[in-house]
């Protein structure tokens, strides 16, 4: 029995002395010095940008993984691995309509690789370089207005180009996406020709051609506040709890705003005079916030904006044209009554929202919204504002 309970503790340390000395982390399980076999029946089937590569995997007992190593450029090297239980992979970042040799390696449990086999891939137009066809480049209010198309849905970065004080061409903005189509407007500039310039950037660092187009911004300006009024049509949802619909044009984003009363559904919609036809740019929206409101409770989250120049007194939907329909968006992401200390300065700086450059000039604004923040049916809001190109 003494003997039993001394060789307890010494095998004990004899096993964390083990684990100490090498505890066999970040290193081959088998070191067995053998290649596997390679893989075989390769097939390819080309695509924008990139191809995929089919293939059979070698019948090694200890295979781990199929390794494809190649250049998207000179000197740029990118490699791709799949697990042995997939029969194929992507090899992506290809910059240009040409061919590249891929080089695909069986790699088994020791990491010793296979002979390479050599396959020769011919991508299609890479996605950065047909989203670069469609890009349009027009004047904007107070700027420009950059259109796109991005049919593979890929990451892309629109980079805006101009030259700066000493001639030079620099960046004025980078516009980050993947979504299918949009655009993006830049502003702060006097109505006079400018040239400037776009180009796309992919995920891989690979540049289109640059468009070039000479601009010459719309005269904008901010509405004047002091001529808002509200209208109180009889279909309109009215003021609650004190927080009256002159509010939105006090300026102020603090205090008290513009709240509706409850319990009486959605949609709901208000209507006020701008005091002056214009020709409406865009707008900023100012929540309800003191650090827990933001992207929560009575906010407005889903709405339209419909403009009139002869609203009809029985506060129906004639005359009315629609001008845009928003979604306000929180930055984050996260689930509702999560914010991130970005979400809160994104929400107190006021979010922004464009109108359609088409749209007619109006005097008369109806919002209607669909949802708030909160799935209720009232709306709270700060502040609104106006920019554009009033009519004299």
């Amino acid at each position: 029995m003494k003997i039993y309970k001394l060789m307890v503790p010494v095998l004990l340390f004899a096993m964390m002395y083990g684990c100490k000395e090498d505890n066999g982390l970040n290193k081959p399980l088998f070191k067995d010095g053998q290649k596997p076999g390679v893989v075989t029946g390769v097939v390819v089937t080309n695509k924008n940008g990139a191809a995929k590569i089919t293939y059979k995997i070698p019948a090694d007992n200890d295979l781990s993984y199929i390794m494809a190593e190649y250049e998207i450029r000179p000197g740029v090297k990118r490699e791709v691995k799949a697990s042995y239980s997939n029969d194929s992979l992507i090899v992506d970042g290809f910059g240009q309509v040409k061919a590249y040799e891929v080089k695909l390696y069986a790699v088994d449990k020791g990491e010793n690789l296979s002979d390479a086999v050599t396959v020769t891939v011919n991508p299609l137009s890479p996605p950065f370089t047909e989203a670069f066809k469609e890009l349009v480049l027009k004047d904007d209010f107070g700027g420009m207005n950059v259109a796109f198309k991005n049919k593979n849905e890929s990451d892309i970065a629109i980079v805006v180009i101009m030259p700066d004080k000493n001639g030079e061409l620099a960046a004025i903005d980078t516009y980050y996406t993947k979504a299918k189509l949009g655009n993006f407007s830049i502003r702060g500039y006097e109505p006079k020709p400018i040239r400037v310039g776009a180009y796309i950037r992919d995920r891989f660092g690979n540049l289109s051609d640059t468009l070039f187009k000479e601009i010459t911004p719309i005269l904008e300006i901010r509405l004047d506040r002091t001529k808002f009024k509200k209208v109180q049509l009889p279909t309109d949802r009215g003021d609650g709890y004190g927080w009256v619909m002159e509010n939105l044009w006090n300026n102020s984003t603090g205090g008290t705003g513009f709240h509706t009363n409850p319990g009486l559904g959605l949609p709901l919609w208000f209507t006020f005079d701008l005091g002056t036809k214009a020709k409406l740019s865009r707008f900023k929206e100012y929540q309800r916030g003191e650090n827990y409101y933001e992207f929560n409770h009575g906010n407005v989250r889903k709405f339209e904006l419909w403009g009139s120049n002869d609203p009809p007194s029985d506060g129906s939907w004639t005359n009315w044209v629609k001008l845009g329909e928003y979604e306000s968006l929180k930055p984050s992401g996260l689930p509702n009554g999560q914010n991130s200390s970005e979400d809160i300065k994104y929400a107190q700086a006021g979010e922004e929202f464009n109108f359609d450059i088409n749209n007619p000039s109006v005097r008369y604004i109806r919002l209607k919204m669909l949802q708030n923040w909160s799935n209720t049916d009232f709306i709270h809001i700060m502040e609104l504002q106006f920019w554009g190109q009033p009519e004299l």
